[in-house]
């Protein structure tokens, strides 16, 4: 047997798993967009990189559609809510005077803590119905509109003001005494301001009441009679 020259073309001997026709390292066995199984047509191709780029597309889709979510069911829930509500109770106290009990309730409905940094009390005579000018079949009488001159009270007040977690609530009996007059109606307000709100001029929360002085009054020690739900609170 002739021996191989300088000149001579060797065999090469390639370790398992490499060579010319062997996949890239870390590749074998493996397919993707760009190493598509052997056989399968260029469409194919086409379609898994369609398949990915969607896949892509829909990460952002996914995002914005959780944000709009967020915004319409759970962001509305996270805000402060409350609700106030009032009532007058009259009672006899002499001839010339009679007491009014604006019994006032503060709730929080909402799932965030609140803390009432501000309570102020306030009480107007309204006008005289007799002197509305009335110009359709029924007319409407808004007894804020109708509120005669400056309050004849103006009292801040620490009751009510406090902490309220979530479904907690708080009660207070405010007393007033009130001279008669007859054919006389007296509106009573409650506004309340929230902790970071405190320093603004419009209050965060208001329940007021309207009657007629001393009606429907009881006597001393008796249940007092309740007065129509007229107000509807602000929150």
């Amino acid at each position: 047997m002739a021996e191989a020259t300088e000149g001579d073309v060797k065999p090469v001997v390639h370790a398992p798993g490499v060579g010319a026709d062997s996949a890239p390292p870390g590749h074998a066995g493996k397919t993707s967009p760009l190493h598509p199984e052997p056989g399968k047509p260029r469409w194919f191709l086409y379609l898994e990189m369609l398949k990915v780029a969607l896949e892509v597309c829909a990460i952002p889709a996914a995002g914005y559609w959780a944000y709009t979510r967020f915004s319409e069911d759970e962001k509305p829930s996270l805000e402060k809510r409350a609700d106030v509500n009032g009532q007058l109770e009259w009672s006899k106290r002499s001839a010339t005077t009679c007491e009014v009990l604006y019994a006032l309730e503060f709730q929080n409905i909402g799932k965030l803590p609140i803390e009432v940094a501000r309570v102020r009390l306030r009480a107007w005579y309204l006008k005289d119905i007799r002197d509305t000018k009335v110009d359709k079949p029924v007319q409407y009488l808004d007894p804020m509109a109708m509120r005669d001159g400056d309050p004849l009270l103006t009292l801040d007040t620490p009751r009510l003001a406090g902490h309220y977690g979530p479904g907690e609530k708080g009660k207070e009996g405010l007393s007033f005494i009130v001279n008669r007059l007859p054919e006389k109606r007296v509106l009573f307000m409650a506004e309340l301001w929230a902790a970071e709100q405190a320093k603004e001029e419009q209050p965060t929360w208001t329940d007021w009441r309207h009657d007629w002085i001393c009606i429907d009054e009881s006597a001393p020690g008796s249940p007092p009679a309740a007065s129509a739900p007229t107000a509807t609170p602000k929150s």
